[in-house]
C-alpha cells in the first residue's frame, strides 16, 4: 500500500515559448501523462497539493481512475485569484475527493467557503503543503524541469529529511510535447 503525492509545475513552466500558454489541451496531455503513471504504480491514495497544473492533472487522474484523493489546500482562499473554470475546476476536485486537509489550520475540515476574502496567502503556507504531503507518503511524482521554483523546494525538503524515491516524469513530458 503505497501513499504516494506529486509536486510539479504549474503552468508557465509546462508549456514551451512557441505555444499560445496553458491551455485545455496542456491539461489533457498532463491528465494522460498522470494516468500512465498511476495506473503503472498502483498506488493506494494519492495526495496532491491543488495547485494548477500537474497538481490539477494528477488530482483528476486519480479520481478518474478511482484511486483515493487526499487535496492538501495550503491556505483557505488559495484559488481565490485564479480564473473562474480553474476555480470550479478546484472546487470540482474537492468535491470529489476521499477527503483534504486545510493545512494552514493543521486540521481536517469538510468544506472551504469559496469567494473568502481573508488574505492568508503566504509563500511560507505553500512549503508548509509541501512539507506536509512529503511527510504523508512513501512516493513523490514530480514534474520538474530543475529550475528554482516550489517544486524544486519540495523535493529539497525531501532530500533533507525523508528521502523517498521520487519519480521525476520532466523527460517524459518534453519527449511527448515535443519541446
Amino acid at each position: 500500500m503505497t501513499i504516494i503525492c506529486g509536486t510539479g509545475h504549474r503552468p508557465n513552466k509546462l508549456v514551451a515559448a512557441s505555444t499560445n500558454g496553458y491551455s485545455n489541451q496542456v491539461l489533457t496531455r498532463l491528465i494522460d501523462c498522470a494516468t500512465v503513471y498511476l495506473e503503472r504504480r498502483q498506488p493506494s491514495r494519492v495526495i496532491s497539493g491543488g495547485a494548477l497544473g500537474w497538481d490539477t492533472a494528477l488530482a483528476i487522474a486519480a479520481i478518474r481512475l478511482e484511486i483515493p484523493i487526499i487535496v492538501a489546500v495550503p491556505f483557505q482562499d488559495f484559488p481565490d485569484k485564479w480564473q473562474q473554470q480553474d476555480q470550479k475546476r478546484f472546487y470540482k476536485i474537492l468535491n470529489k475527493a476521499t477527503d483534504w486537509v486545510l493545512v494552514d489550520e493543521e486540521s481536517n475540515y469538510k468544506y472551504i467557503v469559496p469567494g473568502t476574502t481573508s488574505k492568508t496567502y503566504h509563500i511560507s503556507k505553500l512549503q508548509k503543503r509541501n512539507m506536509w504531503m512529503v511527510d504523508n507518503s512513501d512516493r513523490i511524482v514530480a514534474l520538474h524541469n530543475g529550475t528554482p521554483g516550489g517544486t524544486n523546494n519540495c523535493l529539497v525538503y525531501n532530500a533533507n529529511t525523508k528521502r523517498l524515491p521520487v519519480d521525476n516524469m520532466w523527460s517524459n513530458w518534453v519527449k511527448y510535447n515535443g519541446f
